[in-house]
């Protein structure tokens, strides 16, 4: 039967920490669907790539529905037919932004070439399901094995006995004690040792 992996724990502040740092990346991919937006235009979830992809594509895309345009027989490719149709007005500032910045480096190191870990959801960038899932996954210890169920058991029953010995113990059994004050290797088993006696 299959073991099925149990969450042990789950660092949620550096998961939040993650989070916090893309927000600068959200915000920029934001400025761009709100103009979308403004546009007139409907957002799907998987627009950004595309949008940066080619922004004169995207935005005939838009216009058209999706719908290729033929001239006598003959497609007409998205970039010639954006010249021919008409457009909502600030559609062309729109595209001499998007442009500008794909000619920059910086902008395309920092923001661009992470579109893909982005999507929109009503109107609102938002990280990736799948990348959230790959930063709880990260940030998270799980049980993955019987053996492991059963030798974390064990440890829980250990934190239980030290729990219990340090009641008795004068000297109490913390971070800094070693397992040599407290037990003996005896034909390669643990016992308890002579002298663990004077911690009590």
């Amino acid at each position: 039967m299959e073991f099925t992996k149990v969450l042990l724990h789950k660092n949620q502040n550096l998961i939040d920490n993650e989070i916090n740092q893309q927000q600068h990346i959200i915000k920029y991919f934001q400025g761009y669907i709100d103009k979308v937006v403004a546009l007139g235009f409907k957002v799907n979830d998987n627009d950004l790539e595309p949008l940066f992809e080619n922004p004169k594509a995207y935005i005939t895309a838009k216009i058209t529905d999706g719908q290729n345009l033929q001239v006598g027989g003959l497609t007409l490719n998205k970039e010639k037919l954006f010249d021919l149709i008409e457009k909502p007005e600030g559609t062309n500032e729109f595209i001499e932004s998007v442009t500008k910045d794909l000619s920059k480096n910086d902008i395309l190191e920092h923001y661009i070439f992470r579109a893909h870990r982005f999507s929109v959801s009503n109107n609102k960038v938002v990280l990736k399901k799948e990348i959230l899932e790959e930063l709880d996954n990260r940030h998270s210890i799980f049980i993955q094995s019987k053996n492991q169920q059963n030798g974390y058991n064990k440890i829980v029953e250990l934190a239980k006995l030290v729990n219990e010995i340090n009641q008795l113990a004068t000297t109490k059994i913390g971070t800094g004690t070693t397992l040599s004050q407290l037990l003996v290797i005896k034909d390669n088993l643990f016992e308890a040792g002579a002298t663990s006696v004077k911690i009590f």
